[in-house]
């Protein structure tokens, strides 16, 4: 009896922490995300010389976000975007809002290490094929 209650207590302690890992996980990856388009404008910008997005472009971008998207953090690769074009046109998709919504929800976690599993079973047989 206490023996079950014991691996139930674990079992519900690891989900916890599972779902605190992911969430902290995907955080830091939509900060480093940001990062890279600010740093990627930044390059741009000093190549050309001079700013395409100003103030009411940029808060074009960040109304069409909260609009679109449901919050504006996803507005430095759009701004990227309408840099590098030199125009802002609604209707882009973030990459990092790709990357961090929608695949994750196409291909979930337990199922997208299969191809990870298939490269490691290949790799194996071939050393002794």
């Amino acid at each position: 009896m206490l023996n079950k209650l014991q691996n139930k207590i674990n079992a519900r302690a690891r989900l916890y922490l599972n779902k605190i890992t992911r969430k902290t996980e995907m955080s830091l990856l939509h900060s480093y995300s940001r990062n890279n388009a600010h740093i990627a404008i930044k390059h741009i910008v000093s190549g050309r010389g001079y700013k395409t997005v100003n103030k009411r472009t940029k808060k074009q971008i960040k109304d069409y976000c909260k609009k679109t998207f449901g919050k504006s953090d996803f507005w430095p690769y759009l701004a990227l975007c309408a840099e590098m074009r030199g125009e802002f046109i609604p209707g882009w998709l973030p990459q990092d809002f790709y990357w961090l919504n929608i695949l994750p929800r196409w291909n979930p976690y337990p199922q997208n290490q299969l191809c990870n599993l298939k490269l490691l079973i290949t790799n194996f047989l071939a050393i002794f094929l």
